[in-house]
C-alpha cells in the first residue's frame, strides 16, 4: 500500500506531527499551503494521512480545499482512498470530533473510506497555551499510532475476529 502525508499548519505544530508520520511511513510530508492541490499525484496512493490544526472547531481551510478538490474526486473515482486524520489543537476536546465530522460534508461521496481512529496532539497557541507541544512523547505516540493504523487497514479481518 502506498501512503501519502498531507498537512496544513499555521504555527508548525501540525507540521511536526506530519514529519513524524512521514518518517514512520518512509514517505514525504506535503504542505498543502505550498503546492497546487490539483497537481498532487494521488493516482497510486491508498492511504492519505491528512493533518490539520483545529481552529474554532474547524480544520484548516487548505485541508477543506483539498477535500473538495477535483483531484481527490477524480482519484477516488478510479480507486478507493483511505483518509486518516491527525490533528493538533489546544481547545475543547469535542472540537476535534466536530471538525472531522464537518469535513465529511466536503469529501467526494464515493471512493473515500474515512478511518475513524484519528490521532491528536496538543499544539502550542500564541506561544503561551500548551507551550512545548507537540512533545517528544506525543511524536512517539504518533509513530506508534501509524503502525497500528496500517496493521488494521492491511488486516481488517483480524480486527473483526478480535472484537
Amino acid at each position: 500500500m502506498k501512503n501519502l502525508v498531507l498537512y496544513a499548519s499555521r504555527k508548525g505544530n501540525t507540521k511536526e506531527i506530519a514529519e513524524t508520520i512521514a518518517t514512520e511511513l518512509h514517505s514525504e510530508a506535503i504542505d498543502l499551503k505550498k503546492v497546487d492541490i490539483e497537481r498532487i499525484n494521488l493516482g497510486d496512493v491508498d492511504n492519505i494521512f491528512l493533518g490539520s490544526g483545529i481552529y474554532a472547531g474547524f480544520l484548516n481551510g487548505k485541508v477543506k480545499k483539498f477535500l473538495k478538490s477535483d483531484n481527490l474526486k477524480e482519484a477516488a473515482g478510479k480507486s478507493e482512498k483511505n483518509i486518516i486524520f491527525f490533528v493538533t489543537w489546544a481547545g475543547n476536546p469535542g472540537s476535534v470530533e466536530h471538525a472531522i465530522e464537518k469535513s465529511y460534508d466536503y469529501m467526494p461521496e464515493e471512493g473515500i473510506n474515512i478511518y475513524t481512529d484519528h490521532f491528536r496532539a496538543y499544539g502550542a497557541v500564541f506561544g503561551m497555551f500548551k507551550k512545548g507541544h507537540p512533545t517528544a512523547e506525543e511524536k512517539q505516540q504518533a509513530s506508534e499510532w501509524v503502525r497500528e493504523v496500517l496493521e488494521k487497514i492491511e488486516h481488517p479481518e483480524e480486527e473483526m475476529s478480535q472484537g
